[in-house]
């Protein structure tokens, strides 16, 4: 971009300068008012090569900052997405091993009735199961919460590429 600013302004100093040693030596007067109005135009031109260059700047450096949050939110909805899953698997894992612990319960209740089982055991597999289910809670819980959390950073995360669309489309119309 640099480059490009530079060499704008080399050819327009280096154009200024032949047009100003052609007027010196021009004695026709007709002819230095028709190079006059020609350096005027070229200069006109050379002020909105310029003021395009400014918006295109603009326009890239949007473009970066957007990209850059771009990335960051798809960071976000990746991590969220992940522990949606870990929290799933937890709240699958943990459902199974409640309906393990409902089935074995009836069991253990027969086994304490025939003095086959300690009722210690009965006990300890209630709290397993009391437990469990305060865990199941926890994890449906969380599980909404990401859902929801999941669901805002998407919803930034589409914005984000509308603006970026818009930027692109922003720098092919010039």
């Amino acid at each position: 971009m640099k480059r490009l600013i530079t060499f704008f302004l080399l050819s327009f100093a280096f154009l200024i300068l032949i047009s100003s040693q052609t007027i010196a030596q021009s004695t026709n007067p007709g002819a230095g008012r028709s190079q006059e109005q020609s350096l005027q135009d070229l200069v006109n031109e050379v002020r909105q090569l310029r003021v395009l260059l400014q918006r295109i700047n603009l326009t890239v450096y949007k473009t970066n900052v957007v990209v850059e949050r771009l990335k960051f939110q798809q960071e976000v909805v990746t991590r969220l997405s992940r522990e949606l899953n870990d929290v799933r698997e937890n709240l699958s894992d943990t459902r199974s091993q409640i309906s393990k612990m409902k089935e074995l319960i009836p069991r253990l209740e027969k086994g304490v009735e025939t003095g086959t089982r300690s009722p210690d055991e009965l006990t300890g597999l209630k709290l397993e199961l009391e437990n469990a289910t305060e865990r199941e809670m926890r994890f449906v819980q969380r599980e909404t919460q990401l859902m929801n959390d999941l669901s805002i950073e998407r919803s930034k995360l589409l914005e984000l590429n509308d603006q970026l669309n818009k930027l692109e489309l922003d720098l092919t119309a010039r």
